[in-house]
């Protein structure tokens, strides 16, 4: 098997290792000797499928990407930090198990009024992206009804609403019958339709009802898992209390410990694959503090979390029955002690996803005072 690479600007090597990250695999180039097929590349973990019969030498040929069409817009991929430690460029996606957003403050504002730019024509209608994923959906919430790219945005200010909530006042961490599921997929779920509504009526049918994981870590192996770790113990169908569901197609969830994660772009002191190869549960020490004050996720909890503790995630605990996971004000990412999901109020800030087939960018860019409009 010969593997090349190209790097985006006609120059191609030879390599031992199939790449991981911002590449594609160029099937027009890719072919085998012996009629051999090349059925899939995943980007993510670097492994490629094929389909032989008998021997056959097959050439592989992988293109990287600066920058991908997103939306109707080019948006660069994985930017290099300049010399005070800030990125480049305000338009920063990383190619990770999905198109996220990272870096301090990535302009990934969206606004869901009707107009085409300017100031937001209200901030309960203004959003943040966190990216654009791969995900199974469902036409009647309980089926699935296949895998399509979703854009995945999150409330900017705790949905308006200074209050603190509790995970499940029922005491246990079973998320489709908690509290704060039906209080998310009912009263603000119909507070978001209102009030977008109001503005663009058009946005309300491509809200979709997403499958939400809800594999999660235990208390004790929390503090062992990264960002890629915890994304796939999210995905766990096993790593789940009991008889909790492993999954639930609803319109309104919460952020993943894996989107905090995934957030961060790193800096001068310790850069984004240090930040990636540190358990999320020890992002407190400060050591590694270039991890949460380059997450733009984190930074914006200020704007609502004054003299509160932390803020709820969607991964329940996967060992007891009592806890779920939350990002505490230290920067980690914890589970357990004394905030079980009955006995301590969090914010939060509701997450929704939206058909990213039918949506382009029309407008804005991306700023809180000039937020992305879609038509």
């Amino acid at each position: 098997m010969a593997i090349i690479i190209s790097d985006g600007n006609g120059t191609e090597t030879t390599t031992n290792e199939i790449p991981k990250g911002n590449y594609t695999l160029n099937e027009e180039k890719t072919h085998c000797e012996n009629n051999g097929k090349v059925l899939s590349y995943d980007s993510n973990t670097g492994k490629v499928k094929f389909s032989f019969i008998g021997s056959d030498r097959c050439y592989l040929y992988f293109d990287y990407e600066s920058s991908i069409d997103f939306l109707g817009i080019k948006i660069s991929l994985d930017a290099e930090l300049d010399s005070s430690g800030a990125s480049g460029t305000k338009y920063i996606l990383s190619n990770e198990n999905g198109y996220s957003f990272e870096g301090t403050d990535p302009n990934n504002y969206i606004c869901l009024d009707n107009r085409t730019s300017g100031t937001c024509g209200n901030d309960t209608v203004l959003f943040r992206m966190i990216g654009l994923f791969a995900e199974e959906f469902s036409l009647d919430g309980t089926t699935s009804a296949g895998t399509k790219k979703l854009l995945k945005i999150i409330d900017t200010s705790n949905y308006g609403d200074t209050s603190e909530y509790s995970w499940n006042e029922n005491g246990t961490n079973n998320w489709p019958e908690s509290t704060l599921y039906e209080r998310l997929n009912n009263s603000c779920l119909d507070n978001i339709i209102l009030v977008i509504g109001k503005y663009n009526e058009n946005i309300i049918s491509k809200i979709i009802s997403a499958k939400w994981h809800l594999g999660g870590a235990s208390e004790s192996n929390l503090e062992t898992l990264t960002t890629e770790k915890l994304y796939t113990e999210e995905r766990n169908t096993s790593a789940i209390y009991g008889s909790n569901p492993s999954s639930v197609y609803a319109q309104v969830g919460l952020m993943y410990p894996s989107d905090y994660g995934y957030a961060t772009i790193g800096g001068t002191t310790t850069n984004k694959s240090s930040c990636r190869a540190k358990e999320l549960y020890n992002w407190d020490d400060s050591s590694y503090s270039d991890c949460p004050n380059n997450d733009w996720l984190f930074n914006t909890q200020s704007g609502f979390l004054i003299n509160i503790d932390g803020e709820w995630l969607l991964s329940p605990s996967s060992l007891d029955s009592i806890y779920a996971t939350y990002i505490v004000m230290t920067w980690s990412v914890f589970q357990g002690n004394e905030y079980s999901v009955k006995g301590f109020n969090f914010p939060v800030r509701p997450v929704l996803y939206l058909d990213a087939g039918i949506i382009n960018i029309v407008g804005g860019d991306g700023s809180s005072s000039n937020p992305y409009r879609i038509n």
